[in-house]
């Protein structure tokens, strides 16, 4: 039976006193895969970072549950926020930036485990690169393996596909499904419905309309 991650109940988010998204009912479940359409302007990137904690709710009520489904604060979360210019400019290598996003470990352990993310990303020729080498798609491949480093229970994609193109969209979703566990949770804000080829099955949830 499919147990519940996260809830939310009237749940009301926004900056300061602004509210920009709200109220919101909604339960998601382990291993849901929910894709975050609507205008923009409407709070699709607002609701993903009040779940990640990086803002307070403005109102309602939110609940994180573990895998036995109990009520928790810790859930373990990897996030890919939206690319922008400063993701190339920083001086720091594809392995650098890879080891980054795990949190615990050996040296050696986290060697390990940036080569199989290289090796599932098809990077590793690229591992002492400055990510400023790369083009859009390899360092959003990049990110995407930073974000799922320390084998996030829920993965949060801010918009991950806004610079690619048709063909680098279409392996997105290819590499989403190779190197996300099937217990993953996925939450996806896109402006781009995945074709009929898409390996993974989403659900829907429209904000700001």
């Amino acid at each position: 039976m499919a147990l519940p991650i996260l809830t939310l109940t009237q749940a009301c988010m926004g900056y300061g006193r602004k509210v920009v998204c709200g109220p919101i009912d909604l339960e998601i479940m382990r291993s849901d895969h929910l894709l975050i359409t609507g205008p923009n302007g409407g709070g699709k990137s607002t609701l993903l970072k009040t779940i990640i904690g990086l803002i307070p709710l403005r109102g309602g009520f939110m609940q994180r549950y573990d895998a036995a489904g109990n009520p928790t604060e810790r859930l373990k979360m990897g996030y890919l926020p939206q690319i922008n210019t400063q993701d190339r400019a920083f001086p720091i290598s594809v392995h650098q930036v890879i080891d980054s996003g795990i949190t615990k470990g050996s040296k050696a352990e986290r060697h390990k485990r940036v080569n199989e993310l290289l090796k599932l990303i098809d990077l590793e020729p690229f591992a002492r690169y400055a990510v400023g080498k790369l083009s859009g798609g390899q360092l959003q491949r990049v990110l995407l393996a930073r974000a799922m480093a320390a084998e996030p229970e829920m993965l949060i994609l801010d918009e991950p596909m806004s610079y690619l193109d048709t063909a680098s969209r279409h392996r997105f979703h290819d590499l989403l499904y190779r190197i996300t566990p099937p217990e993953t949770t996925i939450l996806m804000v896109t402006h781009d419905y995945p074709d009929e080829h898409s390996p993974l099955i989403w659900r829907s949830l429209i904000i700001g309309e």
